[in-house]
This record gives C-alpha cells, structure tokens and sequence, in this order.
C-alpha cells in the first residue's frame, strides 16, 4: 500500500514538474480540516494550491484556493488565501497562528484566526497538539456565526515521508475526513482527501492539495 501510494505522489509530481503550473505547498500546519499547534517555521513560506472535487455530486461546483503561510519566528504565521472560482466568491481571505504555550511538534497550545475577511465571519480558534508514541493528537474548538463547536483529530506516520490524518468538525454543516500526505525533500508535497458530511443529506468531496514551501 505504502508503495503504491509514493508511486502515485512521485508520478503526479512528475506531470506537475513537465507542466510548471504554479509553484505550491500542502498545508504544513493542519490537517485535511483542522488547524493543529504547528507553524510553518521562521521565514519559511508556504504556498498551496486546494481544489476541492464534488466526487459525491457530480452537479456541485468545485471550489479552487491558493493559500499561502509565511513563518514569523517559530511560533507565529500569517497568510493570504485567494479564492479562484465562483464558489469562493474570488476573494481575499487573511489567516493567522500563534503558538503562546508549549513546544511545537511535542505538545503545545495555538490560538488563530481563519477566513479574516471584512464582509464575512472569521473563525477563530483554539488546538492542543501532543505527541504520543504512535500517534499525534489533536484537540480543539472554534467559533463561527456565534456557535462554538469542537473538532479533533489525529495522524500517524507511515513512513519517513508519508503520513495518514483523520479529522472530525461537530455540527451538521461540517465534516469529517480521512486523508494521505506526502512530502519530498525538495519542498514539493501532495495532500489527497475525502470529505464526508456529518449532515448525510449533504454532499462530499474529494481534496487535493499541491504545495510548495522555502525560505526567504
């Protein structure tokens, strides 16, 4: 299984370098979902690029991001996400991490704000991360439209470069996911999901993330 999974990373990374769309990076501080207790690393810059396929609703538009994360110091990031299709509204979205208890990648706590955008609610939250011996945890909350909610989740990794997460979003309009990530040593990393909705009258989705990170 861990073969053929590196083999399908390694070949979509080949199309992508034939290609040179955009250079992109997976998310390095979250999940499929949730944000975790980590941060990108001081001056490191991280861009991604996420499309979210309707593989449940053949009829649903695909929603398209470019996201970036740009480390400041070991404990706190920021960023711009840019919507790319009507589904996103093709907006300006802002993020931010801050990581005031703890050590990153042992156990930690983070608080940070997502989707920052003048005409909409931005969500804010909380996550404890901790490493155990197989697995890392992850614990937290967020606020969106005045509901608190609470998510979770976990990842283990597979091999050097290969890492399995599953993440869970209370309330009826959010998700839970299970995914695989891949990292090359050149900075290049693949990010592959499925969404599946607490609600099961709604639709899910298939995630796929392409990224790129450096330094400055």
């Amino acid at each position: 299984m861990l073969i053929i999974m590196k083999t399908l990373f390694k070949l979509m990374f080949s199309i992508i370098g034939v290609l040179w769309v955009l250079p992109l990076y997976s998310s390095a501080t979250g999940l499929i979902v949730i944000p975790i207790a980590d941060c990108v690393g001081d001056k490191n810059l991280k861009i991604e690029y996420t499309l979210d396929l309707a593989a449940l609703n053949v009829d649903d538009i695909p929603q398209a991001f470019v996201n970036s994360e740009y480390g400041i110091g070991k404990r706190f990031e920021l960023g711009v996400d840019i919507g790319l299709t009507s589904r996103t509204a093709k907006k300006l979205y802002g993020n931010f991490k801050y990581i005031p208890i703890g050590q990153p990648g042992v156990a930690a706590f983070a608080v940070g704000i997502q989707t920052i955008q003048a005409e909409d609610d931005s969500a804010g939250y909380i996550v404890y991360s901790r490493q155990l011996k197989l697995l890392r945890t992850h614990l937290g909350m967020q606020e969106l439209n005045r509901k608190i909610t609470p998510f979770l989740g976990v990842d283990h990794l597979l091999s050097g470069d290969l890492d399995i997460n599953i993440d869970w979003t209370g309330g009826k309009q959010n998700y839970w996911s299970i995914g695989f990530v891949y990292n090359l040593d050149s900075g290049f990393g693949g990010q592959l999901g499925l969404l599946v909705p607490n609600n099961s009258k709604a639709p899910g989705y298939m995630n796929l993330q392409i990224s790129w990170i450096f330094s400055l």
